[in-house]
Parts: C-alpha cells; structure tokens; sequence
C-alpha cells in the first residue's frame, strides 16, 4: 500500500513540477522582453517628452518603480499610464482611492490593446468600468508624417484640459463606468470621464496616446501636460512605471500562479486515482474464500468411524500391520516374516530410526483390542518420519 502511494505522489509531483517548469520559462521569456519604462522611453509609444515638458515647466516629476499606489497621497497628480505587465491588486485600488479623498488626483489611461476589464479586473471591478464601441461619426485630422489621429474635443469644462479645445489621439474603443461623467470625446464615443471624490479628483481616459511622444506636439496635446500640471497644485506629478515591468517571479506568487494551482489539483486528483484503482477499497474487510477441501486426518477420521461401525477393528488392524510390513520390506528389504524384535532392529538399522518408532505402530496394530483410529495414525506418523528421512 506505501509504494502505490508513492507512486501516486510521484505522478502528481511530476504533473506539477512539468507545470511550474512551463510558468518559469514563460516568466523568463518575458523578462527578457522587458519594456523600457514609459516614463523614460524615447520611442513613439514613450511620454518622455512629457515627463521633460513638466520637468522644464517647473513641474516636481517623480517616476515611481515601486509602490506607486502607496505614494499616491504624496502627489498631486497620479499618473497611470496603460498599465499591462502587472495587474493592480484590489489594495492598489484602494490606496488610490484614499489619495483622492485626501485631495490627490488619479489619472487611469487604459491600456490600447486590450480593454481595460482584462488587463485591470481588480481596477475595472471597483470602478465598474466597461469598454464601449465606438459610436457615430469619428472625426479624423491627418498630419503628414504622422499616424492618423482621432480628434477628441471637450465636451465640459475640466481643469485637467488646460483651456486645449482639439487633442489628437488614437481611439480604438470608448468607456463607460458608473459614477463617472463623460467630459471628452470623438463624435459620440466618450474618451475621458471623471468623477469626484471627496477632496480629490478620478480621471478615466481610453487611451495613453494623448501623452505619447508621436503626438506631444500636435493639437492641444501641450495643454493637457499644462492641466496637469494646473491641478497637481504645487505637488509632486507621479508617473507610474511600477505596472510596465514584467512581475517579479517569486516563490509565493509562482505557488499562488492559476497555472500551478491547476497543476496541483491534477496531481491530487491523479493520487486519489491512482489510490483508488490500486488501493484497497473502502468497507468492511470481506472474509477469505473458505477452502472447502477436507484434510487427510478428517478422511482418515471419517474412515476410521466407518470401520468401527462395521465391528471389523481387529482384522482391519491386522490388515494395517501386513500393509506397513510390505512396505518395509519394499523399500528397506526388512523381511515381512521376521519376528517382531528382529524386525525391530533391523528398523533401526536401516533407517536410523530409533526401534520403538516401530514398535509402537506395531503395538498399535497388534493390540489384543486394537483402536483402528489409533493404529492407523501410528502407522502414518511412522510413514511419515520414514519419508522426512529419505528426503534428509
């Protein structure tokens, strides 16, 4: 029973271990493809240009790679921009929502490639946030040089606008979330909402693109960095990249990772299995098959009760002592005509039995009121010694 366990251990160990394999390859192909922080990344898809417009304007920039949330209350404004490598946990969320009820301002950018509710469940739950299509005509400007941008244009008044009335950015999809209010779009989808919170200040925007260094420069893009720098009111403006770097692989998050708790529960099913098919079964011990053969004493004991019952013990008996004589002259040429003492130590002579072995069977034969059940097992435990012996 040990060793099946083991085994099933083994097969669910090795299920697991395969699994936890295949999680630290994937974790170890994604940092090699590490993005560069947005927040000092020079490509199109960077806001370095914004980070050094603010900084040039007299704007306090800090570019946080680690505990963005939790020094939120230390900004005026939090910028998060497109997060996709690391998910915001549901405290995450809340400690941006205890800035802004201390008066900070929080300013989600939603990712461009997939919505928000994949990428930030944690975020999209709390906020109640949902991606909408993109709705009626969508006005486009074309730049030479330059990706064809969606011009999105207030719809109220916002400080966050700095005055710009035409931002130019890249709009695959519009959102929505309860408690928010609509301010800015592209024909009719809404593109930025915000919602009051206590002191401060929640900004939802479909796209980072407005901030990206391939269109800083066009439109009122400009007038957004002076918005934000407007409501920072003095404090710190916080560029999170904590949530652009690949997560940090370690032992207790690879062992809270879907992918191994799978891989646990497969090799745990595949043990209960295993025991199951292998192992005994569960209930009450079923009782041994009874074997219904009759030993050779019951037979004997059977025939010996027969034959008293038939009153023929003592020719029975003779007839027993002439079978054990013939047998000793068959197989140790001891005489069936010599006298009983003569008889008896050529017993002992050619057997190495000791005289008395025979004389008792004989004694048991000869007895002027013989038991037949006793002469016959004297007989055979005499046969018995005598082919132990001969197997010696």
């Amino acid at each position: 029973m040990a060793s099946r366990v083991s085994t099933g251990l083994m097969i669910g160990a090795v299920i697991a271990t395969a699994a936890a394999a295949a999680l630290i390859e994937r974790a170890g192909g994604q940092t090699e493809r590490e993005q560069r922080p947005l927040a000092s990344s020079g490509d199109a898809r960077g806001v370095l240009a914004a980070r050094r417009y603010l900084e040039e304007r007299g704007t306090s920039v800090e570019v946080l790679l680690a505990d963005s949330a939790r020094r939120a209350r230390d900004a005026g404004v939090t910028l998060i921009l497109g997060p996709e490598q690391r998910v915001l946990s549901r405290a995450e969320v809340g400690r941006l929502m205890q800035a802004a009820r201390r008066g900070a301002s929080v300013v989600v950018f939603a990712p461009d490639t997939e919505p928000l509710e994949q990428l930030q469940p944690a975020l999209a739950r709390k906020w109640k946030v949902e991606t909408v299509r993109r709705r009626g005509e969508v006005p486009v400007e074309v730049v030479p040089g330059r990706d064809p941008s969606e011009l999105v244009v207030p719809w109220l008044a916002d400080p966050l606008f700095g005055g710009g009335q035409r931002f130019h950015a890249r709009v695959r999809r519009g959102i929505a979330a309860e408690a928010f209010q609509p301010i800015a779009g592209t024909g009719e989808t809404p593109v930025v909402l915000r919602r009051p919170y206590h002191e401060g200040w929640l900004y939802l925007v479909s796209t980072p693109s407005l901030l990206e260094n391939h269109r800083i420069d066009l439109g009122d893009n400009l007038h957004l960095l002076e918005g934000l720098a407007a409501i920072a009111g003095g404090r710190p403006v916080h560029f999170d990249d904590e949530h652009h770097q690949p997560p940090v692989i370690t032992t207790g998050s690879l062992l809270r990772h879907p992918a191994v708790l799978g891989a646990a529960l497969q090799g745990l099913t595949a043990v209960i299995l295993l025991l199951l098919a292998l192992g005994r079964r569960f209930g009450p011990v079923r009782p041994l098959v009874a074997d219904a053969r009759r030993s050779a004493l019951e037979y004997v004991e059977s025939l010996a009760a027969l034959y008293r019952r038939s009153h023929q013990e003592q020719a029975l008996c003779e007839a027993t002592y002439r079978e054990l004589r013939q047998t000793l002259w068959r197989r140790h040429g001891i005489s069936a005509g010599l006298p009983l003492a003569e008889a008896a130590e050529r017993f002992q002579q050619r057997t190495g039995l000791p005289p008395e072995v025979f004389l008792e069977a004989a004694g048991a034969c000869l007895h002027p009121r013989p038991d037949l059940l006793q002469a016959v097992r004297a007989v055979a435990t005499l046969e018995a010694r005598l082919h132990t012996r001969s197997m010696a």
